[in-house]
């Protein structure tokens, strides 16, 4: 997730970040939390996100690709939302 563009479409859009925290129906410190990269969001909080803030390319905010990622400690493979495929 690219924070500093999804920080920016906040504002773009009028918001405090409180206020897309309820929006998207989550606490303001799980925002805050996320933003700092303390944690990944759901898929359906990506969905609402992208719905309140009109959000034309998820794919470049979320980094939402498909590939893989091998997780190097363990052999198990990591979808793009940090789901464990192995």
């Amino acid at each position: 997730m690219n924070p500093n563009i999804l920080r920016a479409r906040i504002v773009e859009c009028g918001f405090a970040q409180t206020q897309v925290a309820k929006a998207v129906g989550m606490a303001a410190n799980t925002l805050y939390r996320k933003l700092n990269g303390n944690g990944d969001f759901k898929l359906s909080e990506v969905r609402r996100l992208v719905h309140v803030l009109h959000i034309k390319d998820p794919v470049r905010v979320f980094d939402l690709s498909i590939e893989e990622e091998e997780d190097m400690g363990h052999g198990n493979k990591h979808d793009a939302a940090g789901a464990t495929n192995g």
